[in-house]
């Protein structure tokens, strides 16, 4: 299993610290836990028990999953790296594996903040961490998915992804109308589009409606009819039973609870 083709749950985050190791070849013989390792400089070569191997080098981020047993090699004076320990919550066994980040600033900076806050181990630090190391998966996922898509069709699903944004109020806007604007057919579309934003086209322009909805609902009076046309829902009873299975409340509910 790779980490890329689910969405695992992080149980836990046990430890958050930078390293450096000189030439040498050690042995690790079982992980204690998952790790996500992002490479600062230099490389190593790392070979598993299945006799796989993966050279992690500098802006790469290395996943090496609870149990592996696998031996390093390091032949440069400058290997560095940030590693964040933590817990998937899966008894099937992930995949080691190394990723080409894309995202170099946003996710060094991810690996930072979390080796910054996890000394000091309150519940609003381990929680915050956690959503950094979420934030540090996510990361691996996009940049993994994008790697798949030449530019010229990674820009007209950013496009389309704009046109959600522009015309979401508008109850016409289709994902076959997407599709003709992508130059594509409706099927390959939609296979790209999830694959690039791990939802269903229809589904995003559903969630982006929502979130515009949720956000009139609590800085403004208008009538839940009024919302509803706003975002682009046909009638204000399809737009109640959309919410409430979406939130588990229905709007006005969401307004009483959240609103000023």
């Amino acid at each position: 299993m790779r980490i890329t083709d689910r969405s695992l749950a992080i149980k836990e985050i046990t430890g958050v610290t930078k390293g450096a190791s000189p030439p040498s070849h050690s042995v690790c013989r079982g992980r204690k836990s998952d790790a996500f390792v992002y490479i600062l400089s230099g490389s190593a070569k790392y070979t598993f028990q299945n006799e796989e191997s993966v050279t992690a080098s500098a802006g790469d981020i290395l996943f090496l999953a609870k149990d592996s047993v696998y031996t390093i090699d390091v032949t440069v004076d400058d290997y560095t790296y940030l590693f964040v320990d933590f817990s998937f919550d899966t008894a099937e066994a992930p995949k080691n594996e190394v990723f080409q980040s894309r995202l170099f600033d946003k996710t060094v900076n991810l690996f930072y903040r979390a080796q910054r806050i996890f000394p000091v181990t309150t519940v609003e630090n381990m929680l915050y961490c956690k959503s950094l190391v979420y934030n540090i998966y996510a990361d691996i996922v996009k940049s993994e998915r994008q790697k798949y898509l030449s530019g010229h069709l990674r820009h007209a699903l950013e496009a389309a992804v704009s046109t959600i944004a522009e015309k979401y109020a508008d109850p016409t806007l289709s994902v076959s109308s997407l599709a003709r604007e992508a130059g594509m057919s409706e099927v390959y579309f939609r296979r790209l589009f999830k694959a690039q934003y791990g939802s269903a086209p229809a589904a995003f322009i559903t969630a982006y409606r929502l979130s515009v909805a949720k956000q009139l609902l609590i800085a403004t009076t208008l009538p839940i009819h009024a919302i509803a046309a706003e975002c682009g829902f046909d009638t204000s009873y399809y737009f109640a039973r959309v919410f409430k299975a979406s939130t588990g409340v229905t709007p006005l509910a969401f307004r009483r609870a959240y609103g000023e």
